[in-house]
């Protein structure tokens, strides 16, 4: 059997493969999953045992790890405080 793939179909599991997210302690472990299952790395605040950790920790973390944070603090949003470049 020969796998074939076409071009949109490839370039949107390696869009997958890259996309990395973590998934904030106010939003359910459960976006985590559904996230997994559609073939993206989550992880979830509670799994690093980062509950509580302060704002600045959690983008600092999240640079590093290069994951996008889905959160419903709105505090993320000043783009003053976390510019969208960094």
């Amino acid at each position: 059997m020969q796998l074939i793939l076409q071009e949109n179909e490839l370039l949107d599991c390696l869009h997958r493969v890259s996309m990395r997210f973590k998934i904030d302690e106010n939003l359910p472990i459960e976006i985590a999953t559904l996230l997994e299952e559609n073939g993206y790395n989550a992880l979830t605040v509670l799994q690093q045992h980062l509950c509580g950790e302060a704002d600045t920790s959690i983008a600092i973390i999240c640079q590093r790890e290069k994951r996008a944070l889905v959160t419903l603090d709105t505090d993320f949003a000043d783009i003053r405080s976390y510019p969208p470049d960094s």
